[in-house]
């Protein structure tokens, strides 16, 4: 019983973030969107992606340093201290129209599915945006020195949709003649707290033709990754 309840509590508590993470989401969108689609917006991305440092990480720890500084100085500073913060963690993302990578830094991306991007006209639009959007991103990948691609998702537990996937990664790359090996990890559970993230999402992922999400319990979503490691020298 003591399980159950603190399981639910976690659930909640990701829950509330999830939708915070989503208001960001938002503000990210109006904000750096179109910037992102610029030849600018990708060449900024490029470069931080060539960085060994984890831009996001310092850029916290610079906000947190800047609060302790600025304790007593006007709201102006603090303000303009957490503007800069959001700018570099922002910088540190490109987001195509269906797509969105996340630079970790140290050659590794984290790439993600748009899931609020829809055609309720079309539901199988946005997937066959994606696998378009993947020729692009194999480009971008090559000229940014990136050497893992990471893709997780609970739509990934699916079978067909993995195997899709993968595909389609090993078509893009092997067209821009790119050695790289593909691995696919087993499902694992989120557990609840992570389960209550993605909660927002869940409404959205519905609209997904031929694709489910698959889940022990509604607090107990599956996910499973798959990882592109390209070969030293591509």
């Amino acid at each position: 019983m003591g399980r159950t309840v603190s399981n639910k509590a976690l659930y909640l508590l990701g829950a509330m973030l999830g939708y915070w993470a989503l208001m960001l989401d938002h503000l990210f969108k109006w904000a750096m969107g179109p910037f992102c689609r610029t030849r600018l917006g990708r060449a900024v991305f490029v470069r931080l992606s060539r960085s060994p440092v984890k831009l996001g990480h310092v850029a916290l720890l610079l906000f947190a340093a800047s609060q302790y500084w600025l304790y007593d100085k006007s709201d102006a500073a603090q303000l303009s201290a957490l503007g800069l913060t959001l700018a570099v963690i922002f910088l540190n993302i490109h987001r195509q129209r269906v797509l969105t990578i996340n630079n970790q830094g140290n050659g590794r991306w984290s790439v993600h599915l748009n899931v609020l991007k829809r055609d309720k006209r079309r539901p199988g639009a946005q997937w066959a945006g994606a696998m378009d959007e993947l020729s692009d991103l194999v480009s971008i990948a090559r000229v940014s020195d990136v050497r893992t691609l990471s893709f997780e998702s609970p739509l990934l537990v699916h079978d067909v949709t993995a195997r899709r996937l993968m595909d389609r990664l090993s078509k893009v790359f092997g067209q821009q003649g790119v050695s790289v090996r593909i691995e696919i990890a087993s499902s694992k559970a989120m557990g609840a707290f992570r389960s209550g993230l993605f909660h927002p999402l869940r409404r959205y992922q519905r609209g997904l033709k031929s694709h489910r999400v698959v889940c022990r319990s509604p607090m107990g979503l599956l996910t499973r990754r798959i990882e592109v490691r390209v070969a030293q020298g591509a």
